[in-house]
C-alpha cells in the first residue's frame, strides 16, 4: 500500500489555518470613514455654541470574542484645528488664536487602555476609553466613555461624549467685543466616528478558552 506524503506549502497552509482558528485573527485596522463627526459644544455670556469637525485622520484596530467581548488594541486619531467649524468666520478665528493653532495646528489622540462592559442584548458595547489627549502643545490623560456597535461589513461605530476644561490645557477661552462677550471654560467634545474594514471582520476566540 502505496503512503502519500503531503506537499510541504500544503502542510504549511493546514498548519496555518489550524492555528488561526485556535488563537483567532485579529480584526484588521479599520480607517475612519468620512461620516465620522466630532463636535465642540461650549458655552458664552450670550449664548451656547457648537463647533463641527468633519475631517477626522485615524484608525483603530478593534477585536471581538465570540462571547462578545471587545478590545480595541490600537487607536489614534487626529484634527487639524484649522478643520474646526463654527459657522461664525469671528469665532472660528478666536478658538484657533486660542488654540494656537499656528505653533500646534493638530489635536491628536493616542489610545493606552481600553476596558469593555457586558454587551448588550442590540449587540452594543459599553467601552472606556484611556488615552493621551494633546491640545495646543499640552498633553493630559483622558477617560471617555463610549458605545460601540458593529455593522455588517465589518466596521465598527463609536459614540460618546467627554466634558473637558480648556484651561487645563492652558488654552484661554475666546472673548468678543472687547470683553463683553466671554466663553465659558467648561467645553464637551462628542464622539460619533465610524470604522470602515480594510478586510472582513473576523471574530478572535474567547481569551478564556486560550488559558484551558
Amino acid at each position: 500500500m502505496k503512503t502519500r506524503t503531503l506537499h510541504p506549502i500544503l502542510l504549511l497552509s493546514l498548519a496555518t489555518l489550524a492555528i488561526a482558528g485556535w488563537i483567532g485573527i485579529r480584526t484588521p485596522g479599520t480607517h475612519f470613514t468620512d461620516s465620522s463627526r466630532l463636535y465642540i459644544d461650549g458655552t458664552s455670556s450670550m449664548h451656547d455654541w457648537t463647533c463641527e469637525v468633519t475631517e477626522i485622520d485615524g484608525s483603530a484596530e478593534v477585536r471581538r470574542a465570540p462571547n462578545g467581548d471587545v478590545t480595541v488594541a490600537a487607536a489614534a486619531a487626529t484634527v487639524s484645528v484649522s478643520s474646526i467649524e463654527c459657522k461664525n468666520g469671528k469665532m472660528n478665528g478666536k478658538l484657533r488664536k486660542a488654540l494656537n493653532a499656528e505653533s500646534h495646528p493638530v489635536i491628536a489622540f493616542r489610545l493606552t487602555n481600553a476596558t469593555s462592559s457586558v454587551p448588550s442584548s442590540e449587540g452594543r458595547v459599553a467601552l472606556t476609553i484611556n488615552g493621551k489627549l494633546n491640545v495646543a502643545g499640552v498633553e493630559r490623560d483622558i477617560d471617555m466613555p463610549v458605545i460601540v456597535s458593529f455593522s455588517k461589513d465589518g466596521g465598527a461605530r463609536f459614540v460618546g461624549s467627554l466634558p473637558l476644561l480648556m484651561s487645563d490645557f492652558g488654552v484661554k477661552p475666546p472673548s468678543a467685543m472687547l470683553g463683553i462677550l466671554t466663553t465659558g471654560d467648561a467645553i464637551t467634545v462628542r464622539l460619533d466616528v465610524e470604522t470602515r474594514a480594510e478586510s472582513p471582520i473576523q471574530t478572535a476566540s474567547d481569551d478564556a478558552g486560550l488559558a484551558r
